[in-house]
């Protein structure tokens, strides 16, 4: 049985980092789904016998099952993951009753952390290719079937811009400039972005995506107006005894409701078993947006660009995530070090130098320090 108690003092921790640190809610429900792991494994036990609970949290963490695949267990990444929320947790509980929380120690606290588990072995990067986009938004449709048109812009938007699903859901009319390529993830307008975060972003200039996306951008402003969604709800209706959805409804950014990128997932569903393709979740789209981008900058600022896109404080977070090369190309790459196209050796010195600065801005980075070449 869960310890009151404790769940008060979770309860708490979320509405201090809800009013206080700003956070949106998806980090607050991914919060509370880690701590509700440590409300499980103390049990009945207050937060304050944490220190003499076994076995330790990330041992008991390592041993669950993923929820929807028994037999299979949870990851490393999420065993840190958890490590590191009770960490940052217990801090804020030390602080906020240092007599009641006297035995968590920081000490103790900076135990939290993962073991000497297996390492998981490495997996590569899923996401959706520029070739799977052309395989989506090369099926069929009817040319008044506003559904369908709505779906296929939907996936060439999601690549070419990189945008989360909550986001590009949320996006009225006026953020968009399809012309210019330019996207406003304004959150003052309506758009739904992690953290509240704001800025201004591109789309991939890729002319057979574009101009799916114009086709639709210029159907949808026909029917509704700047405030309204870019991606637009439908509503049925019936026709000589058929039910089909064919017409659009004028929706504010403002109104929209807080899981309308369900509606989203089950869309592309239908679009992938039409394009006879496995199913692939909408924020693989933006994995791929990345992946195209990283393997076709070829400077420092082309990288910082791809960042910067994805709306990422820093070209580290970039990196650490995205910059994996899948594993045949990092063959290809590791056979051509030190080899010209003509077999000969040779050494760049413009790639020395990209490097260095690559290497020092990321320690810059890490660090919090300045650095220069």
């Amino acid at each position: 049985m869960i310890n009151h108690e404790n769940y008060l003092d979770v309860k708490e921790y979320l509405k201090f980092k809800v009013e206080v640190q700003q956070r949106d809610q998806l980090s607050i429900n991914l919060i509370y789904g880690q701590l509700k792991l440590v409300l499980r494994w103390l049990d009945d036990c207050s937060f304050a016998d944490a220190p003499a609970k076994r076995p330790v949290l990330s041992k008991w963490v390592a041993s669950l099952d993923l929820a929807n695949k028994p037999g299979v267990k949870v990851s490393g990444k999420w065993v840190t993951d958890v490590c590191d929320t009770t960490r940052a947790f217990f801090k804020w509980l030390c602080l906020q009753a240092p007599h009641k929380y006297s035995a968590l120690s920081l000490a103790w606290i900076a135990t939290l952390v993962p073991g000497r588990l297996l390492e998981d072995p490495p997996e590569e990067r899923n996401a959706v290719t520029l070739d799977i986009v052309r395989q989506l938004i090369a099926v069929k449709c009817d040319a008044d079937d506003p559904v369908l048109k709505r779906d296929k812009a939907a996936v060439a938007f999601l690549f070419l811009s990189g945008m989360r699903a909550t986001a590009f859901v949320s996006l009225p009319l006026k953020c968009v400039d399809i012309a210019q390529r330019e996207v406003r993830q304004y959150p003052t307008s309506g758009v739904r972005t992690k953290n509240g975060k704001a800025a201004k972003t591109a789309l991939l200039n890729i002319p057979d995506l574009l101009e799916v996306v114009e086709e639709w951008d210029t159907y949808i402003r026909t029917k509704a107006s700047s405030d309204d969604l870019w991606y637009a709800p439908m509503r049925w209706t019936c026709t000589t005894n058929v039910l089909i959805q064919n017409q659009v409804i004028a929706q504010k950014a403002a109104d929209v409701p807080q899981h309308r990128a369900q509606s989203l997932r089950r869309a592309l569903r239908v679009l992938f078993q039409m394009a006879d393709l496995p199913y692939m979740h909408p924020h693989l789209f933006r994995h791929g947006h990345a992946l195209y981008g990283l393997k076709n900058a070829n400077t420092m600022a082309e990288y910082k660009a791809v960042s910067m896109n994805l709306m990422h404080s820093n070209i580290g977070i970039t990196d650490g995530i995205y910059a994996m090369l899948p594993s045949e190309d990092l063959k290809e790459t590791i056979g051509r070090l030190g080899h010209n196209a003509n077999g000969a050796d040779s050494v760049s010195s413009f790639a020395v130098d990209q490097l260095a600065t690559m290497l020092l801005q990321r320690m810059s980075e890490l660090k919090g320090t300045s650095a220069s070449v």
